[in-house]
């Protein structure tokens, strides 16, 4: 009985000495393969990248979720929310620019003249022509402070919130010139309209939508450009992550 029992203690002694064996070799073997992956990787992955490894997997699926979630759809819907936003509060008809479109309006109208009887030809042609002039001016005036350079923010500003505003795009954005012409005013008169309150009130109102419809066109061909320029910036995005990934063969 006591042979069967020391046999049995002395296997059990024998199992654990063994599977300590085991242990000790398999932690060897870890530890030696693990100073080879960092001689094999050590131009791709610092030691405090490779303890740092399971973060570097987590930042690669964020970034690609990330990536997913990122479209030009839903970079262009944004775009357009938030000009809509600044040209709906663009104060593009203040009182003494409707006063002026107030007195082109009168100098379209049949019958219009001014000065004598000799000189009224002449002198009706001088004061539509200054009355034309004097709009246009302030008008320029008006959408170059409360639009133009509000919208170039804009653009930059979107392309900065993807990651996708450089020095170049940003020269680009401020080269780019609105010419507005005056036909955005002239085409929004109704013909055989009288000049009453209402009828100048009208007036100007189709002009600020005209204006607004102007840059909503001029901006969308900008828009439009920059497809190809998101699509390659939401890619390059997971670059340097999914590369650290590939090259460590991480799944």
């Amino acid at each position: 009985m006591d042979s069967m029992e020391n046999y049995q203690e002395q296997l059990l002694l024998t199992a654990k000495s063994t599977l300590k064996k085991m242990h000790d070799e398999h932690i060897q073997f870890l530890e030696e393969e693990q100073k080879q992956l960092f001689i094999d990787y050590e131009e791709t992955l610092s030691k405090e990248e490779w303890q740092n490894r399971e973060e570097i997997i987590e930042d690669y699926e964020k970034l690609k979720l990330h990536t997913e979630l990122f479209s030009f759809e839903n970079w262009n819907d944004t775009f357009k929310e938030k000009r809509k936003d600044l040209l709906d509060n663009a104060a593009i008809i203040p009182a003494d620019f409707r006063d002026k479109l107030r007195l082109y309006l009168e100098s379209q109208q049949p019958g219009f003249k001014v000065g004598g009887l000799f000189t009224a030809k002449k002198k009706t042609e001088e004061e539509i022509s200054r009355r034309k002039e004097e709009l246009y001016d302030q008008y320029l005036s008006i959408v170059s402070s409360q639009i133009i350079g509000h919208l170039k923010g804009l653009m930059k500003q979107s392309l900065r919130d993807v990651g996708a505003l450089t020095e170049q795009t940003a020269s680009k954005i401020d080269h780019i010139t609105f010419e507005i012409p005056f036909s955005v005013i002239e085409d929004q008169i109704h013909k055989g309209s009288l000049v009453t309150g209402d009828a100048v009130l009208n007036f100007a109102n189709r002009v600020a939508e005209a204006t607004k419809r102007f840059f909503i066109q001029e901006t969308d061909k900008w828009k439009d450009q920059q497809a190809d320029l998101l699509n390659e910036v939401a890619k390059n995005s997971q670059a340097p992550v999914s590369e650290k990934l590939s090259q460590i063969a991480f799944k």
